[in-house]
């Protein structure tokens, strides 16, 4: 038989032998010391037999009234005899005459072997009682392990299932536990990344100002640096404002030359991302780490302000249109064309490209558009400005046959045919989410590539064409052999719109070579390049030595590894 019970600490069933009723052992479970009860039918007392056959024999009692009480003086251990109702009472010594305490006198017992008369220290072995030889004392049974305990099959664990609700405890816990790491880790990792970049953004500017001022770096490049801690802002919890303030700050920095192509597109490239800053929802607004829409709106007009060449100007009111209708601020997109928009120009003979691009938006959110639509049977040229803007809204609503409608219809001259069909392709580009983009694009870079023909155009429509025929696997070699045909600035620029399609596209090829083939230096576009590939090769971008020819460009592939690493 056994005896079942509940462990009196930890409330875990137990059961064990009924031969260690009344014994002392350790609970298997939680390791403190129990007593195991008895049956119900309790066993004979074999310790109180023991002890009984044990025991010292009883004498009879003696009268002890009359025996004075003997002792040693405490001070100066001379013998004290005292009268026996003096028992633990004070009375002066007769030697020294030092008060004493009588002790009290011991009455004669029996000697128990379970009692404790060795003397000792508290913890000290000696002060346990005496054991029978063979036998297992209370304080030796409650040190008796676990593992000794189910060897010799004297305790069995009775294990209750742990049931439905068990098991959703167990599992809170333990998700609890992981999720409670994960944060930590998350945390302790972002403070390294933090101060990572903290250091390497002061070691930049600690760079720039130590360069000779004659050979100071172009002022979009350090432009392009304010943007790039500003994106990184971006992806920090609570930074949204500091981010806008650096984004303004690198607006300041990027100069105001009147015909600085690189300039112009570092202000496009500053534009899309203050369009980040606009809050997605309110959890983001009071986080602190996005701003409200009318404070980006200021800040991107401001941007858009400081564009000059006007060519430059459509390609961003074209880009960050595409931006905003993907975030569901089509009206805002409206609102910026509408800005730029100058209807006193047109009036005065001056060119007014704003009013293609704003007629496209209107008419793509079924608005009235500041153009006439083209008459079909009219088989007069139809108006530049009324046909790319009709040609892109239509685009955009997706009425690629009606676009392409307005395209092919012959203009005054082959170079409208050409814009037309440019015009169109960029804006089919412009919706990175569209992963069917390049092949709607196609037929209109095809139009296009075949009007221009390698021919003699104007570099800005030139330059245009081949950012949109990289993009098309097609046509991106014949095209790079035109931008290679552009003068200075256009022809690195276009260079740089090549690598940025490379990148894009991202098909395995992309290597070191990119950059180290560039063409002759001079403005912003190869340090650019430098960046953009580091930005994607992260740490396998080769990083220039400190005194090859490329060593100008070593501190900005430091940036560029670090936000494509944050990227990433």
């Amino acid at each position: 038989m056994s005896i079942r019970f509940k462990c009196p600490h930890c409330k875990k069933p137990l059961a064990v032998k009924d031969n260690l009723a009344g014994k002392r052992a350790a609970c298997p479970a939680c390791k403190k010391p129990i007593l195991i009860p008895a049956p119900i039918a309790a066993p004979v007392d074999v310790e109180a037999l023991a002890a009984a056959a044990l025991a010292d024999p009883v004498e009879a009692p003696k009268d002890d009234a009359a025996k004075p009480i003997e002792f040693n003086c405490v001070y100066c251990d001379e013998p004290v005899t005292a009268a026996p109702d003096m028992a633990g009472k004070q009375m002066p010594c007769p030697s020294c005459r030092q008060i004493l305490k009588v002790p009290l006198p011991q009455a004669d017992k029996p000697k128990d072997w379970r009692g404790m008369d060795k003397k000792g220290p508290v913890g000290a072995l000696i002060n346990l009682p005496e054991q029978l030889d063979g036998a297992w004392g209370t304080e030796v049974q409650g040190r008796v392990n676990r593992e000794s305990l189910e060897d010799a099959g004297a305790v069995e664990i009775l294990v209750e299932p742990v049931g439905v609700a068990g098991w959703i405890r167990r599992g809170l816990w333990a998700a609890a536990a992981v999720g409670f790491i994960t944060l930590l880790t998350i945390g302790i990792s972002r403070n390294k990344e933090r101060v990572k970049e903290k250091a390497t953004f002061e070691g930049f500017w600690k760079y720039v100002e130590g360069i000779d001022p004659k050979k100071k770096p172009h002022p979009a490049l350090l432009a392009e640096a304010e943007r790039l801690e500003g994106e990184l802002l971006l992806l920090a919890q609570g930074k949204g404002e500091e981010a806008r303030k650096k984004f303004a700050s690198a607006r300041a920095t990027s100069g105001a030359k009147d015909t600085d192509i690189d300039r112009d597109f570092f202000l496009v490239d500053l534009a899309r991302s203050q369009i980040d800053l606009g809050m997605e929802n309110e959890d983001q607004y009071r986080a602190k780490s996005r701003v409200e829409w009318g404070t980006v709106i200021t800040e991107v007009k401001r941007t858009l302000d400081n564009i000059k060449n006007p060519e430059v100007k459509v390609i961003a009111i074209r880009e960050l249109a595409s931006d905003l209708i993907a975030r569901n601020q089509a009206d805002t997109a409206v609102s910026l064309a509408s800005g730029q928009f100058n209807p006193g120009a047109a009036k005065k003979g001056q060119p007014a490209p704003m009013s293609s691009q704003l007629t496209a938006l209107l008419f793509a959110s079924d608005k009235t558009p500041p153009l006439k639509l083209p008459d079909r049977a009219n088989p007069l040229p139809t108006d530049l400005a009324a046909r790319i803007g009709y040609a892109e809204g239509r685009a955009r609503k997706g009425d690629l046959e009606g676009a392409g409608e307005l395209v092919r219809r012959k203009g005054a001259v082959k170079l409208h045919d050409l814009e037309a069909a440019t015009s169109v392709a960029a804006v089919l580009l412009c919706n990175a989410d569209d992963k069917a983009a390049a092949t709607k694009a196609a037929p209109f870079v095809a139009d296009a590539m075949k009007i221009h023909g390698g021919q003699s155009y104007p570099a800005w429509h030139t330059l245009q064409l081949c950012r949109a025929a990289f993009r098309i696997p097609d046509q991106a070699a014949t095209a790079k052999e035109y931008g290679l045909k552009l003068p200075g600035n256009f022809k690195r620029r276009a260079q740089l719109e090549w690598i940025y399609a490379q990148l894009e596209r991202d098909d395995g090829k992309v290597s070191m070579d990119l950059v180290k083939d560039f063409p002759d230096p001079g403005g912003a576009a190869r340090t650019l390049a430098w960046i953009a590939l580091a930005r994607h090769l992260g740490d396998a971008c080769e990083r220039p030595s400190a005194d090859g020819d490329d060593a100008e460009h070593r501190e900005f592939v430091k940036i560029g590894q670090l936000v494509g690493k944050r990227r990433k």
